[in-house]
């Protein structure tokens, strides 16, 4: 979090299992990872609609929306009574442990920021697929060129065998 707040550089080593693995393969022997560690720095590069903003001014925004997300979480706790796990709750669990209890829901149609946009979006797509639908019978009516909404990939033509003159 300090890489984006602070500026903090943001380095590690990144070991080359594929080359690793393949060199244990070819030797017989187990090989010392160290061989396949390489020191790598990440470099965070501006969203674009932040891109003309000032680097403080950037570290400034992920500042705020920090803050605005631990408000938010400070006041569900609160009205719901609960409180954070902490860190050693969470360390407590196995990372591939499974909840005891999953939501059973079925999966969103799309995701959209609201209700309205998602509505949007289904009235747009049934639109497209009803103006297919109506060019791809024109299609087979024999209309030689029905007009496809834009963006879609019209059904192949069939295929017509060349007859041999008379």
């Amino acid at each position: 979090m300090t890489a984006l707040t602070e500026g903090e550089r943001l380095s590690g080593t990144w070991y080359d299992r594929t080359a690793q693995y393949r060199a244990n393969r070819w030797s017989g022997e187990t090989v010392d990872e160290e061989q396949f560690a390489e020191d790598e720095e990440i470099v965070l590069t501006p969203l674009p609609c932040w891109g003309h903003h000032m680097e403080e001014e950037r570290r400034d925004f992920v500042r705020e929306m920090i803050a605005e997300i631990e408000a938010e979480a400070a006041a569900r706790h609160r009205a719901q009574g609960t409180t954070p796990l902490g860190v050693k709750k969470i360390l407590r669990h196995h990372p591939w442990e499974r909840p005891k209890t999953a939501k059973r829901s079925p999966r969103p149609w799309c995701h959209a920021v609201t209700k309205e946009g998602r509505e949007l979006l289904k009235r747009a797509y049934q639109l497209f697929a009803a103006a297919f639908r109506d060019a791809a019978e024109l299609l087979k009516d024999g209309v030689p060129n029905p007009p496809f909404p834009e963006g879609s990939f019209p059904p192949g033509r069939p295929f017509v065998p060349h007859a041999a003159p008379g």
